[in-house]
């Protein structure tokens, strides 16, 4: 038997079009609600 572990989720809000105060505010937000992570996109794109 293994050893049991919390489930942990991540959060990608998505940066089109955001402000970085916006993406702040969203990042505190889930950061309140317990997220453990949260993702960006490294690179940029068009389309």
């Amino acid at each position: 038997m293994t050893a049991q572990r919390p489930i942990r989720l991540g959060f990608f809000p998505g940066v089109v079009k955001v402000s970085w105060r916006e993406l702040r505010a969203v990042w505190q937000f889930a950061d309140e609600l317990g997220y453990s992570t949260g993702w960006l996109p490294d690179h940029f794109y068009s389309g």
